[in-house]
């Protein structure tokens, strides 16, 4: 098996998957509106030398963006999945935070694709993304679904790699992840 997608309300069932070891996975998807702190840890410790794709819906159940960025540390440094090139932290409600954390972490000089689809990424969060060199390696960057202005727009589609960013929900109004419409 090189493929392994889970999908479910993770707020209120434990994954169950802390001592998973698996040295043929190559693609990890978690789909759901909310994962927890427990499992959020879990996920983030697993033992998948060879991963290549992963790509983690959170949702709004991590409150704490402390603490979203502490279990990430060992993915952004390449310490958990280094073989990673493809990344994607969608549906996120701290995506400013997650674009700020990414493009001062090792991590981006080696990823192919960053998926930041689907959460709360605004104008700052893009702005992080835009003054960082090694953006333009990306072969994609997904920054569709968000809050990020047309002007704003304009100036990401000018990297030298192909970004996909529409549709944006305006610069308005309460901002939440997609999956809680």
């Amino acid at each position: 098996m090189q493929l392994l997608k889970v999908r479910g309300q993770f707020y209120e069932y434990l994954l169950e998957c802390e001592t998973l070891i698996h040295e043929n996975l190559k693609t990890l998807i978690i789909e759901t509106a909310d994962i927890d702190e427990r499992n959020f840890s879990q996920i983030c410790a697993l033992e998948l030398p060879n991963l290549e794709c992963l790509e983690l819906w959170l949702g709004r159940q991590l409150d704490h963006s402390t603490f979203i960025m502490d279990r990430l540390t060992p993915i952004l440094f390449g310490e958990s999945f280094s073989k990673l090139a493809y990344l994607g932290l969608r549906s996120s409600e701290f995506s400013d935070l997650l674009a700020e954390n990414i493009v001062q972490s090792p991590i981006i000089e080696r990823l192919l694709v960053l998926d930041l689809s689907m959460g709360n990424l605004s104008n700052y969060g893009a702005e992080a993304l835009l003054n960082c060199p090694a953006i333009n390696q990306l072969h994609t960057l997904n920054i569709s679904n968000n809050y990020v202005s047309e002007s704003m727009v304009q100036r990401l589609l000018q990297l030298n790699c192909q970004v996909i960013a529409e549709p944006q929900d305006g610069e308005y109004g309460d901002r939440y992840s997609a999956l809680h419409e």
